[in-house]
């Protein structure tokens, strides 16, 4: 699916005019691959503060890993 960067949208080839060019702005689409549209929609997908949350559970989780080992190791 072709993608306008100005209006940040997929479009679909009917919202194309011939030349390939977007139908509201006249922007230039180019079809994405579908590798990277993959990765895009999957991880670039989620929110930043998701992120943020993703990250500090990882640390907490780490941490009690470390704790769990001294504990076991004494």
């Amino acid at each position: 699916m072709p993608w306008c960067e100005p209006c940040a949208k997929y479009l679909s080839p009917n919202a194309l005019t011939k030349e390939g060019q977007c139908g509201e702005c006249g922007f230039q689409c180019v079809e994405e691959k579908a590798k990277w549209r993959f990765l895009r929609k999957k991880f670039f997908g989620i929110p930043w503060h998701l992120w943020i949350l993703i990250v500090v559970l990882g640390g907490y989780l780490i941490w009690r890993l470390i704790q769990l080992i001294v504990w076991l190791a004494t």
